[in-house]
């Protein structure tokens, strides 16, 4: 099943560039230092392909079309095309002013205590100062019905813990205690559109709780995204389960916001307490095994096809890397969700391959056209492409590139950086590359402003440009520069 929705890709270990390797352990030092400044001027020589232009001298932009883009602030949520997966689940988000709990995060039900979690049985940057360009984005979740919207937010958002049970694999938005509908296979279109609200809700449904024994719920204290500006936090947790656990699906919801990032990562040997929430980011690499998703709209969700899923081990550490920008006139009380669901009968692991290009340098009032490639490992195969980019940018695309160099068929084309399309196939046949074969991804931008603008963590100041894929079976492996 093919769909698609919106989002980006790199090798674990780094990116090559005509001076090498980029070392992911000192790109993380670098980002952290980002973040702190926020709009950072720091440009990297890339062995890309990159184009600018001066006023005037705008360059078009790479011919071919894609799948559906996905539409934004639909207020029905993303339909289901061809063969569509879907079904109930509503994925919206709560409220902005979230659970009246702090690092809620519990087993039983009962609301958390600043910071604690409870074990589940196995058997049962400082603010970054910004101005206020930017559209606001709408809630973005996934296609599907509504479902169990009455919940306030302020109730307990606490996990269900219990036995990695058999949760779904359906593709649904994510929403009610992970009950969905199920895939089917075919050629469909997902978005990261508004979802159905409930007017009880404040417009907007909460997500729920796995049911009991079919995963974990865990929710962020909340903090305040002043109006005109940008947070970078880094909340640690654990996975309060006592046994492995084979995640399926995963879907998370945040407040509403202009634009936010949520990238999930494995924390091994992290020793800040469960509950911390810190001033700062911690953005740990692209890709590999620690990278466990990344989520760019308030309401989404990925499902990993049947029998594959990623393992977390007991009583996992993991840590959000969470960056929210608020360009509206008034503040934002924050919080995000993390629901985890289970699939224990899955064999088969997934991983992920992402980009981050580092020759972005967009000349002011100029534009600029970056673009990179990754060579997946003999094997690959993806069910999940999109991109990232921040404001700036007016079109992101993936493509094949042939073994004979030319240029094949256009996987991924968006053209709202807020809401970017993602292709998704839920069952086979999977995106899958012939020997030779590669994956292209550019990012054209248009700078309105006097001074250059830069690759960086900033939404306010700074561009990115990424191609993300998850891909399965992990040992395929692959890499991007």
């Amino acid at each position: 099943m093919d769909t698609n929705r919106g989002r980006s890709m790199v090798a674990a270990s780094g990116v090559e560039t005509p001076e090498g390797i980029l070392n992911f352990s000192h790109f993380g030092r670098w980002l952290v230092l980002s973040h702190a400044l926020a709009a950072s001027a720091i440009v990297a020589a890339c062995g890309d392909d990159t184009e600018s232009q001066a006023p005037g001298a705008a360059k078009d932009a790479a011919g071919g079309s894609a799948g559906t883009r996905s539409d934004s602030g639909n207020p029905a949520g993303g339909s289901a095309g061809r063969g569509g997966s879907g079904g109930t689940g509503g994925g919206a988000a709560g409220t902005s002013g979230g659970s009246a709990g702090s690092s809620a995060v519990t087993s039983d039900g009962s609301a958390g205590t600043s910071g604690a979690s409870h074990d589940a049985s196995p058997t049962d940057a400082s603010d970054a100062k910004a101005d206020a360009a930017g559209g606001t984005t709408g809630t973005h979740g996934s296609g599907g019905a509504p479902a169990d919207a009455a919940r306030d937010a302020r109730s307990d958002a606490n996990a269900t813990g219990g036995a990695p049970g058999d949760a779904s694999n359906d593709h649904s938005t994510s929403g009610t205690s992970g009950a969905s509908g199920a895939d089917s296979g075919g050629d469909s279109s997902h978005t990261d559109s508004g979802s159905a609200a409930d007017a009880a809700d404040g417009g907007r449904s909460v997500l729920q709780p796995p049911a009991p024994g079919t995963g974990v719920q865990i929710v962020t204290p909340e903090w305040v995204v002043p109006k005109g500006e940008e947070t970078f936090r880094c909340y640690h947790a654990r996975v309060p389960v006592n046994a492995e656990m084979k995640i399926g699906r995963l879907a998370s919801q945040a407040s509403p916001v202009t634009q936010m990032s949520l990238i999930v990562y494995k924390a091994d040997g992290d020793t800040a307490p469960d509950g911390t929430l810190a001033s700062n980011g911690c953005t740990s690499g692209f890709g590999g095994s620690d990278w466990v998703w990344a989520a760019y709209a308030e309401d989404a969700e990925l499902s990993m096809p049947s029998g594959v899923a990623k393992t977390l081990a007991a009583n996992q550490l993991i840590k959000f890397d969470l960056h929210h920008y608020n360009a509206g006139a008034e503040p934002i009380t924050m919080k995000v969700a993390l629901n985890l669901y289970f699939s224990p009968a899955a064999t088969i692991e997934a991983s992920a391959l992402v980009s981050f290009h580092t020759g972005i340098n967009i000349p002011a009032n100029g534009t600029q056209t970056a673009s990179g490639d990754c060579t997946p490992g003999a094997g690959a195969k993806f069910f999940s492409l999109t991109t990232h980019t921040h404001q700036f940018a007016t079109q992101a695309l993936i493509r094949r590139v042939l073994a004979n160099g030319q240029l094949g068929e256009m996987i991924v084309e968006s053209d709202d950086w807020a809401h970017p399309v993602e292709r998704y196939w839920g069952a086979d046949p999977f995106l899958v590359l012939a020997a030779g074969e590669k994956l292209q991804y550019s990012c054209s931008y248009r700078n309105p402003r006097s001074p250059n603008i830069t690759i960086g963590t900033s939404f306010a100041f700074n561009e990115q440009c990424m191609a993300i894929g998850y891909f399965f079976p992990a040992s395929a492996g692959g890499s991007c520069r």
